[in-house]
């Protein structure tokens, strides 16, 4: 009997250790907030995006696919809905970028199946776009031209891990002649419809 009780005592025990284990876990996930998107922004090459928003810049350098789709003959077509992003210790971001597309005639729709696009049920298209990459300090002296900003409010929420690493200053810069640069590249306004809250 006392044996019994003894190994119920200690399966009772692991069991607590492994709760708390995964309560801490949590606890390192935890913590959420809202961060207001100001503008999105693509290197002159094409690979990397930053989504700059009120207090960080959010730096995604395997941007390719996206950026293949915002150049083809479609882009007019798309809106973009970001969803939340996800910010580990290290300040490692990752979050995703669902492209849709109202309409899909005949003639685009071999396009859009080309640039990834699928057609559900109720005929709409769309096109789930994994971004990563790093969240940064943002940099005060980037000033924005109001061309460059978004034309309506928008914002993404930000879970983020307790107590993370100093973040980087964002190597969102500007140049001598004036011209903000990302990683030493021209950028380019990315101007297309986005959704959300």
């Amino acid at each position: 009997m006392k044996g019994r009780t003894l190994f119920g005592a200690v399966l009772l025990a692991m069991a607590m250790l492994c709760l708390s284990g995964c309560l801490a876990t949590e606890a390192l996930r935890e913590g959420s907030r809202w961060e207001r998107i100001e503008s999105v922004l693509v290197s002159a090459d094409g690979t990397s995006i930053a989504i700059v928003g009120a207090k960080h810049d959010y730096v995604f350098t395997n941007a390719s696919e996206l950026t293949a789709c915002l150049g083809s003959d479609l882009h007019g077509l798309m809106e973009a809905s970001i969803y939340d992003f996800h910010v580990d210790r290290e300040n490692v971001v990752t979050g995703s970028l669902v492209l849709r597309i109202k309409t899909v005639d005949e003639i685009a729709e071999p396009k859009a199946v080309a640039l990834g696009f699928t057609r559900d049920s109720h005929e709409r298209w769309s096109r789930e776009i994994r971004l990563e990459g790093k969240r940064y300090k943002r940099n005060t002296g980037v000033a924005l031209h109001e061309s460059q900003m978004l034309n309506r409010s928008y914002s993404v929420q930000v879970m983020e891990a307790r107590h993370p690493a100093l973040m980087a200053l964002s190597p969102l810069t500007v140049a001598a002649d004036g011209a903000i640069t990302l990683f030493a590249l021209p950028v380019m306004f990315l101007a297309w419809g986005i959704t959300g809250k």
